[in-house]
C-alpha cells in the first residue's frame, strides 16, 4: 500500500502532489538532457570515423523520451475508443507496447529528423486525447472546472500544455541545421577541450592524450 501510494501520488494535500509530480519531471529532464549532451558531443566524430554508435543511441534516446510519451497518449486514446469488454484492458496494454516499439523503429529509420516528427505526433495525440474525452464523456476542461472535477480538468489542462510544448519544440527543431562542413571541422579538431589549447600545446602528445580522455567521458 505504501509503494502504490507513492507511485500513484495518493497524498492528501494537492500541493505535495504537484511538488512530487514536478520533481519526477525534473528527473526525466535530467536524464534526457544527459543523453542529448552525449549525442551532440560525439555525433561529428562518429560520423567522421564511420561509427554507428550515435545512431543506435539516438534511436534509443528518442524512443525513451518522445516515444514513451507517444505510447502513453496512444494508451489514453485507446481507453476512450475501445468498447467495454473483458479484452479491453489487454488491448490497451498491447496498444501501449506496440506504439512504443514503433517509435523506436521510426527513430532508427529517420535518425535526427525523428525528434521533430515525434514532437508533432505528441502534439496531435495530446490535443486529440482531450477532444476524445470531451466527445465520449462530455467532460471538456471548462465543464470539468465548473463542476469541480479537478482531476479531470487537471489531466486535460496538462495534456493541452503538453501539446503546446511539443508544438513549440517541433518548431524549434525545424530551424536551420548545422552545416555538414562545420560538423566535419569540429570532428577533426586536434583537441576537444575548452577553451582550446594554443597550437603548440595542442600538437603535443600529452595534450592530445589529455583531450582524448576528457572527450570520451
Amino acid at each position: 500500500r505504501f509503494i502504490s501510494g507513492i507511485h500513484f501520488i495518493q497524498f492528501e494535500h494537492w500541493t505535495l502532489r504537484w511538488l512530487y509530480f514536478l520533481a519526477g519531471l525534473a528527473g526525466c529532464v535530467l536524464i534526457a538532457t544527459g543523453f542529448l549532451f552525449w549525442l551532440e558531443a560525439r555525433r561529428a566524430r562518429h560520423a567522421a570515423r564511420g561509427l554507428a554508435g550515435v545512431r543506435v543511441v539516438e534511436g534509443l534516446t528518442i524512443g525513451s523520451v518522445t516515444g514513451i510519451v507517444i505510447a502513453t497518449l496512444a494508451f489514453l486514446a485507446a481507453n476512450r475508443l475501445l468498447p467495454d469488454g473483458q479484452a479491453r484492458a489487454a488491448l490497451e496494454v498491447w496498444t501501449f507496447y506496440l506504439t512504443w516499439l514503433a517509435s523506436f523503429v521510426h527513430a532508427w529509420w529517420r535518425g535526427k529528423a525523428a525528434w521533430g516528427e515525434q514532437a508533432w505526433t505528441v502534439c496531435v495525440l495530446a490535443a486529440g486525447c482531450v477532444l476524445l474525452n470531451a466527445v465520449t464523456t462530455g467532460d471538456h476542461p471548462l465543464r470539468a472546472l465548473a463542476q469541480g472535477k479537478w482531476a479531470v480538468a487537471g489531466v486535460d489542462l496538462m495534456l493541452l500544455a503538453l501539446a503546446a510544448l511539443a508544438a513549440w519544440s517541433a518548431r524549434k527543431l525545424a530551424g536551420k541545421p548545422i552545416p555538414a562542413a562545420a560538423l566535419r571541422a569540429q570532428a577533426w579538431r586536434p583537441c576537444c577541450c575548452w577553451p582550446p589549447a594554443p597550437p603548440a600545446m595542442a600538437a603535443s602528445p600529452a595534450s592530445r592524450w589529455r583531450c582524448r580522455i576528457i572527450g570520451n567521458r
